[in-house]
């Protein structure tokens, strides 16, 4: 999928404006219509004009009033609706490449001032309502916390940051670690997490994950895959490796 950092990125280079605030948002545009991502007072549910989805009708365009968009939640994302994200269309305005550009410095100023630097998942746990998450995690005396190479950050405590060749195990021990120590339900994770024992996401049931993305596909699509139980593997260690990548 296209990376939202590139997208921002490309559209200030051409003096379009309204998206300065995904220039420094992990992940790719797919991601961040299924989460409704956001930074610096924007977010997606204030650009996407519609998106295209892969769903058991086939390709279907929902609007934005559609997604039923919430703080960093969709329809999507609270599985109201099983689908693939395949595109989307945004709502930008016409600027100057100078002022767009100077936008997303000051933003990227920002961030590298107060959010870690190296590999990250972005913000880990939805900020509560009135609070921040990194506060709560702060006073909770858990900034430095390390499990295997997976720690939360010394800079900001809302960053789980990768040491290198995090184990997913890892990462999952460091949340739960966390949630168990704030003690305060209004603290939700932010991002999604693939339990082996619940999910069809592991080698034994690479069956049921092709399955599923069969369900989805429009009729007569034909999925070809040497190994069900290598391809589900595959899948894992992408997510795993997600964590290197952002």
């Amino acid at each position: 999928g296209v990376i939202f950092s590139n997208l921002a990125n490309r559209c200030a280079s051409k003096g379009l404006a309204g998206l300065e605030w995904a220039a420094t948002v992990p992940g790719t545009i797919g991601g961040a219509v299924y989460g409704n991502a956001g930074a610096f007072g924007g977010d997606m549910s204030g650009n996407l004009i519609w998106a295209e989805l892969l769903t058991k009708n086939g390709r279907e365009k929902f609007s934005v009033e559609q997604m039923g968009y919430g703080y960093r939640a969709s329809l999507l994302k609270r599985g109201e609706l099983k689908a693939i994200v395949l595109s989307a269309e945004f709502s930008l305005t016409n600027s100057t490449k100078e002022d767009a550009t100077v936008k997303i410095q000051q933003f990227s100023a920002h961030r590298k001032t107060t959010q870690p630097p190296g590999a990250s998942m972005g913000s880990m746990f939805k900020n509560p309502a009135g609070d921040y998450a990194g506060r709560l995690i702060e006073v909770s005396g858990l900034k430095g916390t390390r499990i295997g190479n997976a720690e939360v950050s010394p800079l900001h405590g809302n960053f789980f940051v990768n040491h290198g060749a995090t184990r997913a195990e890892d990462i999952r021990k460091l949340v739960q670690l966390v949630q168990k120590t704030v003690k305060d339900d209004r603290v939700e994770q932010a991002v999604a997490m693939f339990d082996a024992s619940e999910s069809f996401l592991h080698a034994g049931d690479g069956q049921k994950f092709l399955d599923t993305v069969a369900a989805l596909a429009p009729t007569g699509t034909t999925l070809v895959v040497g190994s069900t139980e290598r391809f589900a593997a595959t899948v894992i260690d992408a997510i795993v490796a997600c964590v290197a990548l952002f």
